[in-house]
């Protein structure tokens, strides 16, 4: 099961996220989603990162601080 968490999008740079599928970013990109299987890595320790499920996940990657809303005026 994939597990997600939301980092600073400058502490992209420091760890080795190679191994990771796509990250996401914010729209101003000062966040990102990294998403992982199996045991959490030694950086959710070091970066006291939450814990996020997928559920979790999309519900905050579509709220419009990461998706252009469209319809609203």
């Amino acid at each position: 099961m994939s597990k997600y968490a939301i980092i600073s999008s400058s502490d992209l740079s420091p760890y080795d996220f190679s191994y990771l599928g796509d990250v996401r970013k914010s729209l101003d990109e000062t966040l990102a989603v990294v998403e992982w299987e199996g045991s959490d890595p030694q950086w959710v320790v070091d970066l006291s990162a939450s814990v996020l499920t997928r559920e979790e996940a999309q519900t905050i990657m579509s709220t419009a601080e990461w998706t252009v809303l469209t319809g609203s005026s």
